[in-house]
């Protein structure tokens, strides 16, 4: 009885050791997998959501001011409006509340802007910045 014990102890011993080559290809692909999901994750938690910006400045616009272009330079993180404000303090209104806007940093609006009291075609420059 007891050789029989030894026996199926050594065959237990050597599936256990054919199977290591197995376990150790699948622990290596395991770990590869895991450092891509890790690689997409950091990508994706580096991107910026356009459409969240966008929602952004489309709530932060008065009601007589409106956008006629808009442009995003992804290098640089910037953001270009251009639009057109039926007054003056209505085009202030929205600088203001860009200029406090959590992810938006280094506001560009030029002197221009400000020249005429109505009518005003504005552009604005701002950096996003990652919250």
């Amino acid at each position: 009885m007891s050789q029989i014990e030894s026996q199926k102890t050594l065959i237990d011993l050597e599936s256990r050791n054919i199977n290591i080559p197995q376990v150790k290809e699948l622990e290596k692909n395991i770990t590869e997998a895991n450092q891509k999901i890790s690689n997409l994750n950091s990508f994706y938690q580096n991107q910026i959501d356009l459409t969240e910006v966008l929602e952004k400045i489309s709530f932060l616009l008065p009601l007589n001011v409106y956008l006629t272009d808009f442009s995003y330079q992804k290098e640089k993180k910037l953001i270009t409006l251009e639009g057109f404000a039926k007054t003056r303090e209505d085009f202030l209104e929205f600088k203001k509340s860009l200029e406090v806007e959590k992810g938006f940093s280094n506001l560009n609006s030029p002197i221009s802007n400000l020249v005429k009291p109505t009518d005003i075609d504005f552009y604005i420059t701002f950096n996003l910045v990652k919250e």
